[in-house]
């Protein structure tokens, strides 16, 4: 291809890795990444291997300047200069530094959840970090997943490690930084240990977690008033009693991810730019979702009613104003886990983490005989397969058809 500058300029991501070799330099190509970036690489061979060298950002160089760049590094190659020897190369770059030196900082740039995958594949697979990313074999993953099947981790959590792994030397292959991914041969277990375990609330846990909600609201409320009695008594400056329908954000979160089925970070990154009280509508957008695609969910009645209140006490009203910050910081919450956890103790509730709201929605709606396309549209899942494991729930819905077929043919 004739790259020219207005070519560059309008290429654009497509969700794709896409290679772009240019005409007039053998082996510069442009490489355009999946939602954003282009660099350029130089293609060449040094004693029968063929390595890549990147020349850098395209949003700095021009295509002029990379081609220059490309020469001055050939010419260097033929006058038996060996620059790329300066960089680990495909044959002596061990795992530790393409995670390091170089998938880390495109996970940071690429993937919302970048940080936590780069110390997740760190930690995992430490006893690789100093071998050869191109040595690294099935046989070894072998004895890593026995290892940790025999520690009592699931197959599910094995799977999406390992995967996690399988996609950075994928990455690496992509970018001819490895020839092969030397893990390509290794397949995923059949993940029959999670098959059918959905955690909802039963009915009676149901009545103990409001009930409980409410007796914290409560205790919060009191307590608040029994420290201004304090402070009073003492000729000291009273705290601003607790104004509103409730006394902090535990509840009205709790009644919204019950009811919507929303991710932990969906619903810390909601703002109220994105809730539609008129058409009772919340748009949880790409930059909060899982999927990184955007989700329009419907509101029922309690949460419009539930979020009308929190609206009108919340000090932030802006569009641009989160609707459950953190009551510390002000700023978007890292995570709940104390107020959780002291709220599932005092409901006498078991074994129910914040996540299991989003269970407990499905499970809710498959039981009431919603069809796992409708349930699906309403998670946000991109393959039936995930919602798939509600389906056991709702038996009554199979036999009433099998028992339809019964009565077509007695009036046949």
């Amino acid at each position: 291809m004739h790259l020219t500058q207005k070519k560059v300029s309008s290429l654009q991501a497509n969700g794709s890795p896409q290679w772009f070799s240019d005409d007039e330099i053998a082996g510069l190509r442009l490489f355009v990444g999946k939602k954003k970036g282009k660099t350029w690489y130089l293609s060449f061979r040094d004693n029968g291997r063929k390595l890549s060298h990147k020349i850098g950002s395209a949003d700095v160089l021009t295509v002029a300047q990379a081609r220059e760049l490309a020469r001055a590094f050939l010419v260097k190659i033929a006058g038996g200069e060996r620059p790329h020897d300066k960089t680990p190369t495909p044959k002596n770059i061990t795992l530790g530094e393409l995670l390091t030196d170089l998938y880390e900082k495109w996970l940071l740039a690429e993937r919302k959840g970048g940080k936590a995958t780069a110390a997740m594949i760190r930690s995992t697979f430490k006893r690789f970090m100093n071998l050869p990313a191109a040595d690294l074999n099935v046989v070894m993953l072998e004895k890593w997943r026995a290892d940790r099947l025999s520690d009592g981790t699931k197959r599910a959590t094995i799977n999406r490690l390992s995967g996690a792994l399988k996609s950075m030397l994928n990455w690496a292959v992509e970018r001819e930084m490895l020839e092969t991914n030397p893990i390509e041969r290794f397949r995923p277990m059949r993940e029959n240990d999670s098959d059918g375990i959905v955690r909802y609330l039963t009915d009676e846990e149901r009545s103990r977690l409001m009930a409980a909600l409410d007796e914290r609201e409560a205790l919060m409320r009191n307590g608040r008033d029994s420290h201004n009695l304090w402070l009073k008594s003492r000729g000291l400056p009273e705290i601003p009693a607790m104004i509103g329908e409730y006394a902090d954000y535990l509840k009205p979160l709790t009644i919204v991810a019950l009811n919507t089925g929303a991710r932990r970070g969906a619903l810390f990154g909601l703002k109220w730019g994105d809730v539609d009280l008129e058409k009772r509508t919340v748009l949880f957008t790409a930059a909060n979702a899982k999927s990184e695609k955007p989700l329009r969910v419907p509101l029922n009645t309690d949460v419009a009613a539930t979020l009308i209140k929190w609206k009108f006490q919340s000090p932030g009203r802006g569009d641009n104003d989160l609707v459950f910050p953190s009551t510390r910081t002000g700023k978007r919450f890292d995570n709940i886990n104390k107020g959780w956890t002291s709220l599932m103790k005092r409901a006498g509730i078991k074994n129910f983490r914040f996540h299991d709201t989003r269970h407990d929605y499905a499970s809710r709606l498959v039981m009431l005989g919603i069809d796992l396309f409708t349930v699906k549209e309403l998670l946000g899942h991109a393959d039936i397969k995930m919602t798939q494991r509600y389906a056991h729930l709702a038996p009554d819905k199979l036999a009433s058809a099998v028992e339809s077929i019964a009565h077509k043919a007695d009036t046949a």
